[in-house]
């Protein structure tokens, strides 16, 4: 398509040659232009004028450093995964050349690069399945569920959160990278259609009713984390997948009469996100601007996300030596019909990895609840891996008689042999299948058996600075076992040295099934001679089955607990503790499937458990404990409130807000009535240990100030209260509490505070 401008630009030339239409130096609309380098292929056919590199550079949305993902600056395992040499021969290659390349968008706003990235990964690889053509995956459904997390459909991620560091930042303007969103997607929140969450500049928000709506699920992503020229072309080339991918953009190495661009240093940071679909050995290195020395011919054709005006038709050629390129992924998407439920712990996207001995597991146990009318088939298994070249067994136990014990049940799968190549998430089928009872336990485990360590991802509260995840880890979800024969160690804090809580990032994929598998009995053998006749004796009562917390209300002095009802349970324990490292205490007992735990703290965290109970006395049998819950109580509601004037009435009034401070209170909300709308809209933050004040601006908050806390009492100045348009001003104030692994939990609302200057 280059070519042909330029030929068109050729002809038109000599005819201005021949006309007497061209002097010395070339015109276009009355503008001077540079003269033409025969060696450059530009992408307008000839030089650009400055006013065309001006409306070049407008199209770059702001741009925000970043660090490099945090894959790539772990300790992993060299990839050495003996290249096939697929693509020794082949000079030039195209995803479009085979039609599964959608066309190019726009962005608009600074930050969601990494979203389009991610979902024209997903498009491409539909396509490849698909005889509709293009197909048009949404990039804000991504963006915004990626920072509004939801409990995933069958319960299992409550807790897991990816938040901002600031709180000013919206869902659109934070940033990301392709691991990031490799690890939401594997969640199967997304990608949903674009015509049910059509991309804007809004910042609104969606419903979050909706996160887990999707037309198709990632299966697989390989993290290219080297992006060396021999990986990527190898992905490209044997996957037939786009590969997305970061790298820093800076408009001094960007050639905008080309579309060419090179950074001839490494950052250390990345800023942008695209959507690699090709190479071109023989692109040349005159294309690329002077200072990005480049020394070689070839470079990567890049789809980016600025529009169609932008680069060449929205295309943009990186050199083979751009010093930048980081963190590549290519990833496998197949149709939400290929599995039912995907059962896993890992909602948020955190980086973190453990180095596992050779012969050593990690499991998962989860319990079957997905079908109640029926029961599930587990088809498929899968494991996030940061190390590359591992050999791995996988084995699966049914029916678990202890949910603590993973390998203390049916053994239903019997060390099958799988291996990965890049790290990244990988599925695994299996190769037979497995029937589940609803309501039972079953495991799923994976055993290191290479040669060496393998560090394999996990999931933890982790801080990276710019963003933070938090995580729901409870007991009696992820194990580890040091080596077959020895015991099980529950992760949620006896695993790592520092005793923090960590999950597994496995996960297992069932189908729901109309059909209950029959547990098969053993014959009895029959004596040859008849026995003396013995009386019978009542069967010994069973333990009752265990319960599951389904439901949780949180007030300020009192939770109130609902559980699944277990058959032929005469009773229920409930047992609380108010942390990790304080021991379980009975709350009380109870016959219904309802608890309300009472005389609690307010803005406290608590974390609970039940268990079914039957008979009494020495015959008495309990259940299971259930998983645990983790719930804070309510914030009091602000006391001592004052607002009133820091200096006389004007168009922009300050006004000094003070209340009283309580303990376990995180920050404060305060709410200012709109006579327009009739309604109480937030206006001001004040969040944080050191106190700082937020402003409600558009749909973000930005930081104002810092306020004091001092006698038990926090006071701070608040900006542009608009005493002009109304006589008085009402507002409303609440306080709300957070830590980490927690819902935030919100006091009620103060009663009206009226504002004027007396």
């Amino acid at each position: 398509m280059r070519m042909n401008k330029r030929k068109v630009f050729s002809v038109l030339l000599g005819l201005g040659i021949l006309t007497g239409s061209w002097g010395a130096s070339a015109h276009v609309s009355g503008h001077v232009l540079r003269p033409e380098n025969p060696d450059v292929d530009y992408i307008l056919g000839r030089p650009m004028t400055e006013e065309e590199i001006a409306e070049q550079e407008a199209m770059v949305p702001e741009l925000k450093e970043m660090p490099l993902p945090d894959e790539l600056v772990e300790p992993v395992q060299s990839q050495d995964r003996g290249r096939t040499g697929e693509t020794a021969g082949v000079k030039r290659f195209d995803l479009r050349d085979e039609g599964i390349v959608t066309s190019v968008k726009n962005q608009v706003v600074d930050g969601p690069c990494w979203a389009f990235s991610a979902i024209a990964s997903a498009e491409s690889s539909m396509m490849k399945q698909s005889s509709k053509g293009e197909l048009d995956y949404s990039e804000e459904h991504l963006a915004y569920f990626f920072y509004n997390r939801q409990n995933d459909p069958l319960g299992n991620t409550l807790g897991d959160r990816n938040i901002a560091a600031y709180e000013w930042e919206n869902y659109k303007s934070i940033g990301g990278n392709m691991q990031l969103a490799s690890k939401f997607l594997s969640t199967w929140s997304g990608a949903a259609g674009e015509a049910a969450f059509p991309y804007s500049t809004d910042t609104a928000g969606l419903d979050n009713a909706r996160a887990y709506e999707s037309e198709a699920h990632l299966q697989n992503a390989r993290f290219i984390s080297e992006a060396s020229v021999d990986d990527l072309k190898e992905a490209l080339y044997r996957y037939r997948q786009p590969v997305g991918i970061n790298y820093y953009h800076d408009n001094t190495y960007w050639n905008k009469e080309t579309g060419a661009y090179c950074c001839p240093v490494s950052k250390g940071a990345i800023n942008h996100a695209v959507t690699i679909v090709g190479w071109d050995d023989s692109y040349s290195r005159n294309n690329f601007s002077g200072v990005s020395q480049v020394s070689g011919d070839g470079a990567w054709i890049v789809k980016n996300s600025w529009g169609e005006q932008s680069g060449d038709q929205g295309y943009i050629y990186i050199s083979y030596e751009d010093q930048t390129l980081a963190g590549g992924v290519s990833a496998d998407f197949e149709p939400v019909g290929n599995y039912d439920h995907n059962y896993q712990y890992d909602g948020s996207s955190g980086s973190s990895s453990i180095s596992v001995d050779a012969g050593a597991s990690h499991a998962n146990v989860f319990q079957v609840k997905g079908n109640p009318s029926g029961s599930e088939i587990l088809k498929a298994v899968g494991i996030l891996m940061n190390s590359s070249n591992v050999q791995l067994a996988v084995d699966v136990y049914t029916d678990l008689q202890d949910p603590l014990n993973p390998s203390g049940g049916t053994h239903a799968v019997e060390g099958q042999r799988v291996s990965t190549s890049y790290t990244g998430y990988y599925t695994f089928p299996l190769e037979q299948e497995v029937h589940l009872w609803e309501g039972s336990y079953f495991s799923v485990i994976f055993t290191n058996i290479s040669d060496t360590k393998k560090s394999f991802a996990i999931e933890s509260a982790v801080d990276s600075g710019w963003i933070r995840f938090e995580t729901g880890v409870e007991s009696g979800q992820s194990f580890y076992r040091e080596k077959e024969g020895k015991t099980w160690r529950d992760m949620n804090g006896q695993y790592l040295s520092n005793g923090k809580a960590v999950n597994s990032r496995i996960k297992a994929y069932t189908t729901d099934s109309q059909e209950l598998p029959q547990p098969t009995a053993t014959p009895i053998p029959q004596p040859t001679t008849a026995p003396d006749p013995q009386p019978t004796a009542a069967p010994e009562e069973s333990a009752p089955k265990q319960t599951v917390i389904t439901g949780t209300v949180s007030n300020k002095k009192k939770i109130t607990l609902k559980w699944g009802k277990v058959t032929q349970a005469d009773c229920y324990q409930v047992y609380r503790r108010t942390s990790a490292d304080d021991k379980w205490k009975l709350a009380g007992s109870t016959e219904k499937t309802s608890y309300v735990d009472k005389g609690l703290s307010p803005a406290s965290p608590y974390r609970y458990r039940v268990r079914a109970v039957r008979g009494v006395g020495t015959g008495r049998k309990t259940g299971a404990y259930s998983s645990v819950k983790k719930v804070l109580t309510k914030p009091a509601v602000p006391g001592k409130i004052s607002f009133k004037p820091a200096v006389k009435p004007g168009r922009k009034t300050k006004a000094l807000f003070s209340c009283k401070t309580a303990s376990g209170v995180s920050g404060y909300e305060i709410y200012q009535y709109n006579p327009g709308t009739k309604k109480y809209k937030p206006a001001y933050r004040i969040a944080g240990d050191k106190v700082s004040i937020y402003q409600k601006s558009g749909n973000r908050y930005k930081k104002i100030g810092k306020a004091v806390k001092s006698g038990g009492k926090i006071t701070c100045t608040l900006t542009k209260i608009d005493l002009n348009t109304y006589k008085k001003q009402y507002f409303k104030v609440r306080a709300y509490a957070e830590k980490s692994g927690y819902s935030r939990q919100y006091s009620s609302f103060s009663g009206k505070i009226v504002f004027k200057c007396s």
